[in-house]
């Protein structure tokens, strides 16, 4: 990994077709093999390689979230799903193979499913940036500002320092038509908050 890391992708590549050939039957050594070819472009190789990793071993995250966005890259939207809702059971994947499977469904048209996943991802992650932004977006897009205001407080709360989460949460505040939301004092001390950070940068 550390060859991959500097680029040298020939040395590495040769040294995990080595490593494989000397033990066939560990399952890191196919996952190294197959991020190498990934990165590599020769993506039906890697996919094959991320498949052996699980087959040794099934609860190997990391090889199941590459395999199902491998699947994605090459269109094969139900082989992705599959890896996705598998990679759901481990738990130090469960939040982002709900989302990335949500992400999935979302262009195939499912946006319940999506909010559902969503939602999911973050009860599980609070502090996991890419669902509440997108969540909160597709809430304000529907109308639901209540909705969107939950989810951008969850990160406000949870990821304080991002500035995007920061400048959503005191637009929809600032601006909403419901009285019970909008808030022009909080507004405001976001905007701050928003401002003094972007200016640390």
């Amino acid at each position: 990994t550390v060859l991959f890391a500097q680029g040298k992708m020939a040395q590495a590549t040769q040294h995990f077709q080595e490593a494989l050939r000397l033990t066939p039957e560990n399952a890191e050594n196919h996952y190294n093999l197959g991020l190498g070819l990934a990165q590599a472009g020769r993506l039906s190789e890697a996919v094959a390689l991320f498949q052996e990793a699980v087959r040794i071993k099934p609860d190997y995250g990391e090889a199941l979230l590459n395999l199902a966005m491998m699947h994605v890259t090459q269109g094969e939207s139900s082989a992705a799903k599959e890896a996705f809702t598998q990679a759901m059971s481990i738990p130090q994947f469960a939040a982002e193979a709900r989302y990335h499977l949500g992400v999935v469904l979302a262009k195939e048209g499912s946006p319940e499913e999506t909010v559902k996943l969503y939602e999911q991802a973050i009860a599980i992650k609070p502090t996991y940036v890419s669902p509440i932004v997108e969540l909160s977006q597709f809430y304000l897009s529907r109308g639901r500002s209540a909705d969107a205001v939950r989810i951008l407080r969850i990160g406000a709360t949870n990821v304080p320092d991002h500035v995007h989460i920061l400048e959503l949460l005191a637009r929809v505040l600032a601006t909403s038509r419901e009285d019970a939301l909008r808030d022009g004092a909080s507004a405001l001390t976001l905007a701050e908050r928003a401002s003094t950070l972007t200016r640390r940068r």
